[in-house]
């Protein structure tokens, strides 16, 4: 059996679990069946979040936004797909590049949340990289593969689009959470496509298995963890929209892969599924680098104004990133 969490109540995960408590009390949107006035609602306690907990962006990195019309091809709704840039104000053309995948768990979460704006600009400037996160399409609208797809989309687009100003031979791809799954797929489905492959891949916390299998850390799941798996179950991955790539760990096939970051949290659900994940690819000949996050909740990464063990997290995805795109020189 796992032991019950133990923290003490002045730990900055703590207070941050009770001003989500605080925060979620005055927005009863968080529990509505529309997905719409939840994601209002989460954005809403997200953004309150980030501004206690989170470092605010540094001003030397540039952010934009760049729109990229989705080909009439692609699954679910058209329309354009928005990319989110961020750029170190002194980083020399072309620019090595991260294209990375927000979280949210497939329904909810946003590009413009200010927590991802901080998050970002923050390894932008820390590791050296452009980073252009992905405003992918999300579920019931658009269930898998929209968001895969869309990770691909912007992934090409990185690769051709002049503006863009990308060293092709340093582009890679990561996301955490949920955006972690789109990734991890996505890393799969261009080594079956052939040409140029993503330098790294990165991992946070990737959400890759959808059934519960009796794992040790799956006691840390309360009843809304299990109830929210269940929907996502139902609106984003029904068996009828599943293929070859959709469950991440029932892929027979994981050689061939670029070297990949995968970081779990100590007392996270996903965490002994998302280690299993990163034993697999290390016995498909991968090069992986596994790091788990002791002290840390899903989640909990992004609180780098109160945690010394949020700014460990951050420091070692940096640590990792700077080497993997030869930016530690």
């Amino acid at each position: 059996m796992t032991e019950p969490i133990q923290l003490d109540l002045n730990d900055p995960v703590t207070v941050w679990l009770t001003r989500i408590a605080e925060h979620g009390a005055t927005l009863p949107g968080l529990r509505d069946p529309d997905t719409t006035v939840r994601r209002r609602a989460l954005k809403e306690l997200s953004d309150r979040l980030a501004v206690e907990f989170t470092a605010p962006s540094p001003s030397s990195v540039l952010i934009s936004n760049r729109c990229i019309d989705r080909p009439e091809t692609d699954h679910g709704t058209q329309g354009r797909l928005w990319l989110r840039r961020y750029l170190p104000a002194d980083l020399t053309s072309p620019y090595p590049t991260q294209v990375w995948c927000h979280g949210g768990g497939f329904l909810l979460g946003s590009v413009d949340e200010i927590v991802n704006d901080r998050i970002c600009a923050a390894r932008a400037e820390a590791t050296g990289l452009q980073i252009l996160s992905v405003g992918y399409r999300l579920a019931p609208e658009d269930p898998y593969p929209a968001s895969v797809e869309d990770l691909l989309l912007a992934y090409d687009t990185a690769l051709q689009d002049p503006d863009l100003d990308v060293d092709s031979s340093r582009l890679g791809i990561g996301g955490i959470s949920s955006g972690g799954y789109v990734a991890a797929v996505a890393s799969v489905r261009i080594r079956d496509r052939g040409g140029p492959q993503p330098i790294h891949v990165a991992l946070e916390s990737p959400m890759l298995a959808f059934e519960t299998s009796g794992d040790p850390s799956e006691s840390f799941a309360s009843d809304a963890d299990l109830s929210f798996l269940g929907e996502v179950i139902v609106s984003f991955l029904p068996p009828a929209v599943r293929d070859a790539y959709a469950l991440p760990m029932e892929i027979e096939d994981l050689s061939g892969l670029p070297p990949t970051l995968v970081i779990s949290s100590e007392f996270d659900p996903l965490r002994d599924s998302t280690e299993r994940y990163a034993n697999r690819l290390r016995e498909a000949g991968n090069a992986v680098d596994l790091i788990r996050e002791p002290g840390h909740l899903h989640g909990s990464s992004v609180l780098t104004a109160t945690s010394a063990r949020s700014r460990d997290w951050q420091a070692h995805v940096r640590d990792v990133l700077r080497g993997a795109y030869r930016t530690d020189a």
